[in-house]
């Protein structure tokens, strides 16, 4: 069935800013304000229904919207694991009324639901997001991979510099002004290429 997934109940941040400057000690003087902002803009990037890694990084509510139920003997993969629990499972009926489907009808394993033996799916209405799958995904603040908060880092320290000139400029002179001269020993394109592959085993690839 075509489906796509939806957020309900976002997650908690992944990390602080006092964890992203005990990791990059060159932003120590950066205003935690700021840092929270770079860390959830970094976090969207690769979490959840947007996200490239195709994962649930924080624990978070999400809900698989559809137009039909799996096909009897099938079983649907919610996406974005870790999965954790279904919570869940609504529905549309042909005559508009809405409905909650009993929990004896359905089997949840390993991800993956599918209808129970000896049961049958309701009938639902023909149109889009008539079947509603609500699940709880992420993982635990203590269980979150250390090469995620290791990427996120990374990532934030280059967005706290974009838009802040040429990375690998040592000196700049204007003129009539002076001129002002700085470090920055962390190239751009290389924190792309580490975050990259920090978190490449991670990615799950759609089928």
């Amino acid at each position: 069935m075509a489906s796509r997934v939806v957020v309900i109940d976002l997650p908690q941040p992944v990390l602080t800013a006092t964890a992203v400057k005990a990791a990059i000690p060159a932003l120590a003087g950066v205003a935690d304000g700021l840092l929270d902002g770079l860390i959830a803009a970094a976090t969207e990037e690769i979490d959840g229904p947007t996200g490239w890694l195709g994962r649930a990084i924080g624990r978070q509510t999400l809900e698989l919207r559809g137009s039909a139920f799996p096909c009897r003997g099938e079983w649907l993969r919610l996406p974005l694991p870790p999965f954790i629990s279904v919570s869940e499972v609504a529905f549309t009926a042909p005559d508009g009324t809405d409905g909650v489907v009993a929990g004896d009808v359905y089997r949840v394993r390993d991800g993956q639901i599918g209808l129970a033996p000896g049961k049958s799916w309701p009938a639902v209405a023909c149109e889009p997001s008539s079947v509603r799958i609500r699940y709880l995904a992420g993982y635990a603040p203590d269980a979150i991979p250390a090469t995620v908060k290791s990427a996120l880092a990374l990532r934030v320290s280059e967005l706290s510099h974009a838009g802040a000139g040429d990375p690998a400029l040592k000196k700049e002179v204007v003129e009539g002004v002076g001129s002002q001269e700085w470090d920055r020993a962390i190239e751009r394109p290389a924190i792309s290429r580490a975050v990259e592959a920090l978190l490449s085993g991670l990615k799950v690839y759609s089928l």
